[in-house]
C-alpha cells in the first residue's frame, strides 16, 4: 500500500519519499488544532490524553524542543518541522 506521500508525490529534495510516525502525526494535529485556535482543554481530550499539561508539552516552538536546521519537503505538511524530525 502507498503512503500518502507517495500517493502525491511528496518528496524530499534527494528525491526520496517522505515518511511519518504516528508520534509525529499527533505532534501535527496538535499543531494544526493549536494554531487553528482550539483551547488547551478541547485539544486534550480531543487527543486523549488525561492532563492539560501533556498537551502544553506538544505545543512547545520548534525551537523549545531543538529543532534547527533546514526544512525538509515534508515541512509543508507540518511547518512547525525542522531539521528532518518527520523524515
Amino acid at each position: 500500500m502507498k503512503s500518502a506521500f507517495e500517493k502525491f508525490g511528496i518528496r524530499e529534495a534527494n528525491g526520496a519519499f517522505c515518511r511519518m510516525t504516528t508520534h509525529q502525526l499527533r505532534h501535527w494535529l496538535n499543531h494544526i488544532a493549536d494554531k487553528g485556535g482550539l483551547p488547551v482543554e478541547l485539544q486534550t481530550r480531543w487527543l486523549g490524553r488525561e492532563n492539560a499539561k501533556d498537551t502544553e508539552a506538544y505545543r512547545m516552538p520548534p525551537s523549545a524542543n531543538g529543532w534547527s536546521g533546514s526544512r525538509p519537503a515534508c515541512a509543508r505538511i507540518a511547518p512547525w518541522n525542522q531539521g528532518g524530525h518527520l523524515c
